[in-house]
Formats: structure tokens, C-alpha cells, sequence
């Protein structure tokens, strides 16, 4: 017997793109290892569409979401980090290319063609 069934959706931010993998520990196969085989490839495709592109599984049964519910956290800890670390890598990106802006050379300065002022005057 399934049981609809939702949990809460992880902040999947819309500013990081998205996965294209993700971690599969032993602990996960392990978990499954003892169901039955449909069940168990249903579980790995709602694992794999969770961890990859954040959709909820809708159609899990008991043994299905209590296996789910042990895994989920896991997953969500790992895109926490990702998404944290894609984010960190923008911002020292960002930063790096206005320092790059304030100390780039001109044109001229690259060229040696600095301007010589001969109109300055000593008194």
C-alpha cells in the first residue's frame, strides 16, 4: 500500500546551478540492500531525482519513506555545502574582478606611452 506522502523541500537556490552529481554513501546502499527489488529501484530513482534536481518524492510506501527519511538529511547537508561553496567561490570571483579593475593597466601604460609633462613649471 503507498501512502502519498511529502516532506519539506530543501532551499534549492535558483543563483547556483544546478548538479551534476552527488554523493552516494555505503550507509544508502545498505539501507536498501534488504527491500525488495521494485521497491528498491523505485527508492533509488527518488533518491536520485531528490539529490539531483530537489523534487519531492510523492509515492513512497512505509518502508520506502522511513528508509528516505534516514537519507534525506544527508543529502540536504551535502547541497547546503555545495550551494555555500559555489556561492563563496562567486563573491572572491566578484571581488577579484573589481581589484582587477582598479589595477589594470590603460592602454598607454601597457604600451609605455606615459605621458611626459613638459608644461610643468618650477619656480
Amino acid at each position: 500500500m503507498k501512502t502519498e506522502t511529502t516532506t519539506t523541500k530543501p532551499a534549492f537556490d535558483p543563483e547556483v546551478p544546478p548538479r551534476e552529481g552527488f554523493i552516494f554513501y555505503r550507509t544508502f546502499y545498505e539501507a536498501l540492500a534488504s527491500m525488495k527489488n521494485r521497491a528498491r529501484l523505485h527508492l533509488y530513482d527518488v533518491i536520485m531525482r531528490y539529490a539531483l534536481y530537489g523534487e519531492e518524492p510523492t509515492d513512497l510506501n512505509g518502508e520506502q519513506m522511513r528508509t528516505f527519511i534516514l537519507i534525506r538529511p544527508q543529502l540536504d547537508a551535502n547541497e547546503r555545502k555545495r550551494q555555500a561553496k559555489y556561492k563563496k567561490k562567486a563573491i572572491k570571483k566578484n571581488n577579484d574582478e573589481e581589484l582587477n579593475k582598479f589595477f589594470t593597466k590603460t592602454e598607454d601604460e601597457e604600451n609605455d606611452n606615459l605621458r611626459i609633462l613638459n608644461d610643468i613649471q618650477y619656480e
